[in-house]
């Protein structure tokens, strides 16, 4: 008897659909989300760590260190919106953040990111992000089912800062 390939079963997962080039995982990304939609998520869980009671955003310091990141993540998105190339309408892929300069040269973003913060850094920001929106009661800021899929898209996204082949 032939053995089942498993991994055919989850070959739609978003997971298992991020993987490979660089090319390939911003091709999938920006096809799932438009620019605008990623910077609103990302802008909304901001906003839920900053004033949730949950306790990673207490002082603050740390809601500045918070705003600085997201600020900083937020072109980032933008310098990966650029990076894929994706021929999709302006009206929700809206570049606001990034200069000229940045524009041309998106190294530069890139290159000051990873300067700020460590990968370490950075992942345990977005784990603290999602576990304050995870368990926030208030509302329906957010869109509970797409919590997780976003967590595994901007964690694309923040490997892809931190790759050898900008």
């Amino acid at each position: 008897m032939k053995p089942i390939d498993k991994l055919a079963f989850k070959q739609y997962h978003l997971s298992y659909l991020l993987s490979g080039s660089q090319k390939k995982r911003l091709k999938v990304i920006f096809r799932f989300y438009d620019l605008d939609r990623l910077k609103e998520y990302i802008t909304k869980w901001q906003y839920i760590g900053l004033i949730n009671d949950y306790g990673f955003y207490e002082k603050g310091e740390e809601r500045k260190l918070l705003m600085n990141f997201c600020d900083n993540f937020l072109k980032i998105m933008e310098v990966f919106y650029i990076r894929s190339k994706q021929k999709t309408l302006k009206q929700f892929n809206r570049m606001t953040l990034l200069s000229r300069e940045e524009i041309k040269n998106t190294n530069i973003v890139l290159d000051s990111f990873t300067n700020q913060y460590s990968i370490e850094y950075a992942k345990m920001e977005l784990l603290d992000l999602l576990n304050v929106v995870i368990s926030y009661n208030n509302g329906d800021v957010v869109n509970r089912s797409d919590i997780l899929p976003f967590f595994i898209t901007v964690n694309c996204l923040l490997e892809l800062v931190y790759e050898k082949d900008k």
